[in-house]
């Protein structure tokens, strides 16, 4: 096809906006209804010509908000077309391209529940899209998500004709292990594809490497994903588990619809929402002098000419073990002071001043006086 080019008698084709294994997509005028559209030009043989035209038939009818609109389908020199909807946009794939280590998880909720959304409309109007991934999913200029190329999707429950023995429709690192196995493929096959999405938006890429299509068969049909939190900590639980349920081997063993991978997205949504929300407690006004807290055991833990290490435990108001650990440098600065995890926060200062050991900056539980002796320390 080249810049021009008319097909059917009204779509001009004005530039080519994409390529791939099915074929192009150019951005195209609508001379008849005067807009802008884009036409997808499928490289098909004759024999997956009417499968697609009937495909593109059954994609016009998915009117929602979250799917690409497909207004005409036509053939032009014996390659079928369809003309959809011209969208402003970014690709998923390009997300992910642009924050290689994941996007940050507010925002891979807020972008995939309205995916799942459409899915489930589609699913439940009898549609399989086959190819959900990241490329396929488009965030709008305007706001919203859409899901892109519904040009292989097909009846779920009409299989005869419609995909040849032994071909393979999808695209490697996203495909189900039914999908590889040349098994019929329902909407559970869609539901695997998304959760290998939301992978890929996670931690920045899909959940098995590849690189060849036997790596990736091997990978999807036998090995186990890795669990999000060991990529990436901080990921919620919830998350992780619907992560690794989209992901089953067994179809069965998924979430029955897209509808329940939705409605935990916007749980965690509503999750984080809140916890971005929540004040932080004030902070204390209280300035008394505290109560001398039990002795401290003090152990010297290393001693050369040059400078001292100190271990330090004591039990705070809250009857909670704490252990300071401090370096004395020649008897002029305290360096990095580091306490055990999940304890209390350090306010550093020179060795003739106090250490105040506090929760936050401004309530204290403790201060440490320095003494004449090096590598000792009287606990307030």
């Amino acid at each position: 096809m080249y810049r021009g080019e008319v097909l059917g008698g009204k779509y001009l084709l004005e530039a080519l906006i994409g390529r791939g294994g099915m074929g192009e997509v150019w951005s195209a005028h609508d001379r008849e209804l005067d807009r802008p559209v884009a036409v997808k030009i499928v490289d098909a043989d004759p024999g997956l010509t009417a499968r697609l035209r009937r495909e593109a038939r059954t994609g016009a009818r998915l009117q929602h908000v979250g799917i690409t609109v497909v207004y005409d389908i036509g053939e032009h020199r014996g390659r079928p077309f369809f003309v959809m909807e011209l969208l402003a946009g970014i690709d998923f794939q390009a997300l992910i391209e642009a924050s290689p280590t994941g996007l940050p998880v507010a925002r891979v909720v807020e972008l995939t529940a309205p995916v799942a959304d459409a899915l489930h409309h589609a699913h439940r109007h009898g549609v399989v899209h086959r190819d959900i991934k990241p490329a396929n999913l488009m965030e709008l200029v305007g706001g919203g998500v859409k899901i892109c190329d519904f040009g292989i999707a097909r009846h779920a429950d009409a299989t005869a004709g419609l995909t040849a023995p032994g071909t393979v429709l999808g695209t490697a690192a996203y495909m189900a292990p039914e999908q590889y196995e040349g098994k019929d493929t329902g909407p559970a096959g869609d539901l695997y594809s998304f959760g290998a999405t939301l992978h890929a938006l996670l931690v920045g890429g899909p959940p098995f490497p590849g690189p060849s299509l036997p790596a990736f068969m091997r990978q999807h049909l036998t090995q186990p994903p890795a669990r999000l939190t060991e990529l990436r900590p901080g990921i919620p639980a919830e998350l992780e588990r619907l992560v690794l349920a989209l992901l089953a081997k067994d179809p069965a063993d998924r979430p029955v619809s897209a509808a329940e991978a939705s409605d935990t997205l916007r749980a965690v949504a509503e999750g984080l929402r809140r916890s971005a929300l929540s004040p932080a407690p004030p902070p204390s006004t209280d300035r008394a002098r505290l109560l001398p807290l039990p002795p401290a055991r003090e152990e010297a833990l290393r001693s050369t000419a040059g400078d001292v290490s100190t271990e330090v435990e004591f039990v705070n108001r809250r009857s909670e073990t704490v252990r300071i650990h401090w370096l004395d440098y020649q008897g002029s600065r305290i360096f990095y002071l580091q306490l055990e995890p999940g304890q209390s926060y350090v306010q550093q200062t020179y060795v003739s001043h106090p250490w105040i050991v506090t929760d936050t900056a401004a309530t204290p539980l403790a201060i440490f006086l320095p003494t004449a002796t090096p590598s000792r320390a009287t606990v307030y």
